[in-house]
């Protein structure tokens, strides 16, 4: 349902050129030679910097077929988006997307871990690939979380993160 409502708005929404205000000054025409058309596949081994958390790489827009288990935090793949795409960006993320993340904190909890998610896009070729990630702390909660993007090669990652934080919670 998500990818047929970002084709939707691909087909429907102007894509920007330096006719559109917010766009004037850049342009974005290389972006339709290839990239948004063609997905990043399987991404070649690339070095990731540890930084002594528990880390999530997320290749290209796929999720592990594990996710790692950690006390006081749920991960789970995101089953279903409430937004209708209102950009045509917003639209190729929705069309493109292989896997959403969902990151919930148990209640009345203080994570002590920190959570590196790595989001990394590799590709010999033009390609790109899309990711989103929902972050749900009701109140009382903490977490440190990390988003960290790599790339290699011509590849363009469209990211959406959703953060939703309730009272006396810190992120």
């Amino acid at each position: 349902t998500l990818r047929a409502a970002g084709r939707d708005a691909l087909a429907q929404l102007p894509f920007p050129d330096r006719k559109t205000e917010r766009w004037k000054y850049t342009s974005v025409v290389p972006l339709q030679d290839g990239y948004l058309s063609r997905l990043a596949g399987d991404a070649s081994p690339v070095s990731i910097p540890d930084f002594g958390a528990t880390q999530l790489v997320i290749r290209n827009g796929v999720l592990p077929d594990v996710l790692p288990d950690i006390a006081g935090i749920t991960l789970a793949r995101l089953d279903h988006i409430d937004d209708t795409p209102n950009s045509v960006f917003a639209g190729f993320n929705a069309a493109a997307l292989k896997a959403g993340l969902s990151i919930s904190i148990t209640a009345n909890t203080q994570v002590k871990a920190t959570l590196h998610l790595v989001y990394l896009g590799n590709s010999t070729a033009n390609a790109s690939y899309a990711t989103r990630t929902e972050v749900n702390l009701g109140d009382n909660r903490r977490l440190t979380l990390v988003e960290h993007f790599i790339g290699e090669g011509p590849v363009l990652g469209s990211a959406h993160t959703r953060i939703n934080v309730g009272g006396n919670s810190e992120l």
